[in-house]
């Protein structure tokens, strides 16, 4: 769940139901291109030469080839026809490489974060009912069953080349442990995307941009005044009526994703469940972190461990954080102790980034 606003876009943002090009008239202007994809929105806002209509549509062609490789929303995906397939070893072409990429970099993640990040929880998803299936009546024994094919290790799933000798072959293997095993990218594959997009705008040789696609947000370079991309923390309230930042950040040759359960959950008999789930334990989590801001050199890292502090909630994610002590990360988390009343935690590298804060503890 994103919850990343890009200033002087709110409006944009909260209410954007059309696809607009601005045309440059030199090659300092700031080009907005704006449209949908992936079930949400996208805005892009660059400095340079490149053809707004032309810009467009090549971006939009990448975004469908993405969700053609990623999506296990779309049944006729690459990732969808993996998961089909009733068998522990599977053979596919990845023409573009995504699902490769993707998988390398879920990997990563998984280790980095000993498994809090898991892109084998889909199953579970679905039976919680926060996948594109209605939820299950939810036993000890049916989340027992499901963590049987829960686990990214290398003695569970494992993804090879199938013709060594030629490295741009597109065809890869894909072995489990157990047929039932299934993939499930998305708490990743929409900050690859952004990442995506940002290697095509390079190419073009575009002087700055700031990339924003369902709240998850790349920048390069500075705006034509030299000020830096302003980006908007929401102030995490279930079921808001207006937006109200907690925090602002001035960014820029970065990228930010922020991850929260206070919008997208169920309650039952008083009782609410989060989306995110503890692949450890099969469960919704139950802490009190509301949101996580992850700022760092990749849109699909800061994606991925944002839910990963997600799922370790506070104490492990400061922990975490603290220990690791990576100078490419900076991290804001917002959470509750066993009251209402809102803190916030913010790595030291944080402070680089931040003009404003509304909440500091």
């Amino acid at each position: 769940m994103k919850h990343i606003v890009v200033i002087g876009l709110a409006l944009a943002l909260l209410a954007c139901n059309t696809t607009e090009q601005k045309q440059p008239t030199s090659s300092e202007d700031i080009v907005k291109i704006e449209g949908e994809a992936q079930g949400t929105t996208y805005h892009i806002s660059y400095i340079g030469d490149a053809d707004a209509d032309s810009t467009k549509h090549d971006i939009d062609s990448i975004l469908v080839d993405v969700d053609n490789s990623l999506s296990t929303w779309v049944p006729t995906s690459l990732i969808s026809e993996i998961n089909q397939l009733d068998t522990s070893t599977i053979t596919f072409d990845d023409h573009f490489n995504y699902f490769s990429e993707v998988f390398k970099y879920s990997r990563e993640v998984y280790q980095l974060t000993d498994g809090a990040f898991d892109p084998t929880i889909g199953p579970l998803s679905n039976a919680w009912g926060f996948g594109f299936k209605n939820r299950e009546n939810m036993t000890p024994e049916k989340v027992d069953s499901l963590l049987n094919f829960v686990g990214f290790s290398y003695d569970k799933i494992r993804l090879t080349r199938t013709m060594e000798e030629s490295a741009q072959s597109p065809e890869r293997m894909l072995s489990k442990a157990d047929a039932g095993i299934q993939l499930d990218f998305n708490a990743i594959a929409q900050g690859y995307s952004v990442d995506i997009l940002g290697r095509y705008l390079k190419e073009l040789g575009v002087k700055a941009f700031m990339i924003e696609l369902g709240g998850e947000v790349l920048t390069f370079g500075t705006k034509t005044d030299g000020d830096n991309w302003k980006i908007g923390i929401d102030e995490p309230k279930e079921n808001a009526t207006d937006r109200e930042m907690n925090a602002i950040l001035a960014l820029s040759n970065v990228a930010v994703a922020t991850s929260g359960n206070y919008r997208k959950f169920y309650e039952i008999d008083g009782v609410k469940y989060a989306h995110t789930l503890n692949p450890a334990t099969g469960y919704p989590v139950k802490h009190g972190l509301l949101s996580a801001t992850v700022i760092t050199d990749a849109c699909w890292k800061a994606d991925a461990m944002a839910t990963a502090f997600m799922v370790m909630g506070p104490e492990l994610a400061i922990s975490f954080i603290e220990q690791e002590k990576d100078p490419t990360m900076a991290v804001y988390l917002i959470y509750h102790e066993g009251s209402d009343e809102l803190k916030t935690y913010q790595s030291p590298s944080m402070k680089e980034f931040m003009i404003k804060s509304e909440k500091q503890s």
